[in-house]
Protein backbone atom coordinates (compact mmCIF):
# COMPACT_ATOMS: atom_id res chain seq x y z
CA UNK A 1 0.00 0.00 0.00
CA UNK A 2 1.16 3.47 -0.78
CA UNK A 3 -0.23 6.94 -0.50
CA UNK A 4 1.61 9.01 -3.10
CA UNK A 5 2.22 12.75 -3.07
CA UNK A 6 0.19 13.21 -6.26
CA UNK A 7 -2.03 11.26 -8.66
CA UNK A 8 0.80 11.36 -11.23
CA UNK A 9 3.12 9.71 -8.70
CA UNK A 10 0.39 7.17 -7.87
CA UNK A 11 -0.07 6.35 -11.58
CA UNK A 12 3.70 5.85 -11.91
CA UNK A 13 3.71 3.52 -8.89
CA UNK A 14 0.74 1.60 -10.31
CA UNK A 15 2.76 0.70 -13.38
CA UNK A 16 1.43 -2.01 -15.64
CA UNK A 17 1.01 -5.76 -15.49
CA UNK A 18 4.17 -7.86 -15.68
CA UNK A 19 4.18 -10.47 -18.46
CA UNK A 20 2.19 -13.54 -17.43
CA UNK A 21 3.73 -16.07 -19.78
CA UNK A 22 2.47 -17.52 -23.01
CA UNK A 23 -0.84 -18.81 -21.67
CA UNK A 24 -1.37 -16.53 -18.68
CA UNK A 25 -3.36 -13.32 -18.32
CA UNK A 26 -1.82 -9.84 -18.16
CA UNK A 27 -4.14 -6.90 -18.74
CA UNK A 28 -5.58 -3.68 -17.48
CA UNK A 29 -8.90 -3.97 -15.63
CA UNK A 30 -11.67 -1.38 -15.74
CA UNK A 31 -14.14 -0.59 -12.98
CA UNK A 32 -11.65 -0.71 -10.11
CA UNK A 33 -10.57 2.68 -8.76
CA UNK A 34 -8.86 5.05 -11.20
CA UNK A 35 -6.83 2.29 -12.82
CA UNK A 36 -5.98 -1.34 -12.23
CA UNK A 37 -4.23 -4.35 -13.72
CA UNK A 38 -4.00 -8.08 -13.12
CA UNK A 39 -1.35 -10.66 -14.02
CA UNK A 40 -2.04 -14.37 -13.62
CA UNK A 41 0.62 -16.85 -14.73
CA UNK A 42 -0.60 -20.21 -16.05
CA UNK A 43 -1.72 -22.76 -13.43
CA UNK A 44 1.40 -24.46 -12.03
CA UNK A 45 -0.28 -27.85 -11.90
CA UNK A 46 0.43 -30.43 -9.21
CA UNK A 47 3.22 -29.70 -6.72
CA UNK A 48 5.79 -32.48 -6.42
CA UNK A 49 6.90 -31.49 -2.90
CA UNK A 50 3.93 -29.84 -1.15
CA UNK A 51 4.48 -27.76 1.99
CA UNK A 52 3.15 -28.69 5.44
CA UNK A 53 0.39 -29.54 6.34
CA UNK A 54 -0.33 -31.17 2.95
CA UNK A 55 0.71 -34.77 2.41
CA UNK A 56 -1.29 -35.42 -0.74
CA UNK A 57 -1.42 -33.82 -4.16
CA UNK A 58 -1.88 -30.04 -4.17
CA UNK A 59 -1.75 -27.30 -6.77
CA UNK A 60 -0.28 -23.82 -6.62
CA UNK A 61 -1.64 -20.71 -8.32
CA UNK A 62 -0.31 -17.15 -8.16
CA UNK A 63 -1.78 -13.78 -9.08
CA UNK A 64 -0.59 -10.19 -8.91
CA UNK A 65 -2.81 -7.15 -9.11
CA UNK A 66 -2.61 -3.43 -8.49
CA UNK A 67 -5.17 -0.64 -8.32
CA UNK A 68 -5.18 3.06 -7.59
CA UNK A 69 -7.76 5.60 -6.44
CA UNK A 70 -6.62 9.21 -6.22
CA UNK A 71 -3.23 9.05 -4.51
CA UNK A 72 -3.75 5.58 -2.96
CA UNK A 73 -2.12 2.57 -4.60
CA UNK A 74 -2.60 -1.07 -3.56
CA UNK A 75 -0.43 -3.93 -4.84
CA UNK A 76 -1.75 -7.43 -4.14
CA UNK A 77 0.11 -10.74 -4.50
CA UNK A 78 -1.87 -13.96 -3.95
CA UNK A 79 -0.55 -17.50 -3.78
CA UNK A 80 -3.10 -20.30 -3.50
CA UNK A 81 -1.90 -23.73 -2.35
CA UNK A 82 -4.64 -26.32 -2.04
CA UNK A 83 -5.97 -29.55 -3.53
CA UNK A 84 -8.13 -27.38 -5.83
CA UNK A 85 -7.24 -23.81 -6.78
CA UNK A 86 -9.41 -21.13 -8.42
CA UNK A 87 -9.63 -20.99 -12.21
CA UNK A 88 -8.54 -17.88 -14.19
CA UNK A 89 -11.83 -16.01 -13.80
CA UNK A 90 -12.13 -16.76 -10.07
CA UNK A 91 -8.50 -15.81 -9.49
CA UNK A 92 -8.97 -12.47 -11.25
CA UNK A 93 -12.17 -11.78 -9.32
CA UNK A 94 -10.48 -12.52 -5.98
CA UNK A 95 -7.41 -10.39 -6.78
CA UNK A 96 -9.55 -7.43 -7.85
CA UNK A 97 -11.78 -7.75 -4.77
CA UNK A 98 -8.73 -7.67 -2.49
CA UNK A 99 -7.51 -4.56 -4.34
CA UNK A 100 -10.94 -2.88 -4.06
CA UNK A 101 -11.21 -3.60 -0.34
CA UNK A 102 -7.68 -2.35 0.28
CA UNK A 103 -8.44 0.92 -1.52
CA UNK A 104 -11.65 1.25 0.53
CA UNK A 105 -9.68 0.81 3.76
CA UNK A 106 -7.12 3.39 2.64
CA UNK A 107 -9.90 5.91 1.93
CA UNK A 108 -11.29 5.70 5.50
Amino acid sequence: MLVAASTAEARESLGGPPPAGAQGIAREVSGVGDGAWVSIPPDNGPMTDPPEPYDGPVKSRMAMAAAMAGTAVAHVHLNFIAPQVPDDAQTEELAMEYARQTLDLMAD
